[in-house]
């Protein structure tokens, strides 16, 4: 208090966000070694190689196909961030192998244009096909990958371990970039890998410590919802606060209306949802370790994806 008058606590503005310039001098100091980090860690999840053997040329596609899915997603953003020509040293050299590996493929006959490779290249500077001037094509418009496709875990105990580190780098990441509030997209996903590390800890009598659940970044309330316990917020209000009485016309539930309703789902939808169902599995005692990995396996989000596909 100052004078007796209430101190006004200045807001922030869209003034006070940074400029392109400032946002691009961040990624320019702060990124490159994180982009080295996360590149590692895909390559060795995924154990990708770039294989060209003249005996096996749809390996090398293959290769080419799988290095693309984790080397697109970071070339848009230097692309649309105007930072094309400021690709850190990682990135260039794994490009720089792939440009290589598809002038081999043209060479050798098995491509005609380098516009069919997956790899985008039209978000490639000139410098990169400086020793390669006959590899330019006409660029034609491919479709984007799916994100799932960038990483894919065997392993279904690897999975925690996997997602502690995945989670991690988001949270370097932002901190970097000076993102204070992740996007909805990004704290479902921190959700829901706190729900499945969750189900494996006590699947597998796993250390929580190595999860994602106890991270500095995990906020209370998702800790709270993950383990069942009310917020302490919550618990801090009046207990006759705590009781919700509707009073307004838009909060009650008319008997009529919520019978007709539910026979109206079930007539429309009962079937659908009942093979939807998911089992609720409860584990006994000394329990089968083979089908409790197969369980938390085909509850993961690697094995849908890999049967949607």
């Amino acid at each position: 208090m100052a004078n007796n008058r209430p101190v006004r606590v200045r807001k922030k503005s869209r003034e006070d966000s940074p400029s392109l310039s400032e946002m691009q001098r961040r990624i320019m100091r702060k990124l490159p070694t994180l982009i080295a980090r996360i590149l590692d860690t895909l390559q060795a999840y995924k154990n990708l190689s770039l294989r060209c053997n003249k005996r096996d040329i749809a390996a090398a596609f293959l290769d080419i196909a799988q290095w693309s899915a984790i080397l697109n997603p970071v070339l848009r953003f230097y692309f649309f961030m105007d930072l094309a020509q400021e690709h850190p040293l990682d990135l260039r050299e794994r490009i720089g192998r792939i440009i290589k590996a598809l002038y081999w493929l043209t060479k050798a006959g098995a491509m005609r244009s380098v516009a069919t490779a997956k790899l985008e290249i039209n978000l490639l500077p000139g410098f990169y096909f400086q020793d390669f001037p006959d590899l330019l094509g006409s660029p034609a418009a491919e479709s984007v990958p799916h994100p799932e496709d960038i990483i894919t875990i065997d392993d279904p105990l690897c999975v925690c371990k996997g997602l502690t580190i995945v989670q991690t780098l988001v949270s370097q990441a932002a901190n970097a970039l000076g993102i204070d509030e992740w996007p909805g997209v990004m704290q479902s996903r921190l959700l829901q890998d706190m729900l499945y590390a969750r189900d494996a800890t006590w699947a597998f009598g796993l250390n929580p410590n190595e999860t994602v659940l106890p991270t500095d970044f995990t906020p209370p309330t998702f800790e709270n919802y993950v383990y069942g316990r009310e917020s302490w917020l919550w618990l801090q209000a009046p207990p006759i606060a705590r009781k919700k009485e509707f009073t307004k016309w838009w909060e009650d539930d008319g008997r009529l209306r919520s019978q007709y309703i539910h026979l109206h789902l079930d007539g429309e939808y009962g079937a659908d949802l009942v093979r939807s169902i998911i089992p609720d599995a409860r584990w006994t005692p000394c329990a089968n370790k083979d089908s409790v990995a197969i369980s938390c396996f085909c509850s993961s989000t690697t094995w849908r994806i890999q049967n949607r596909c």
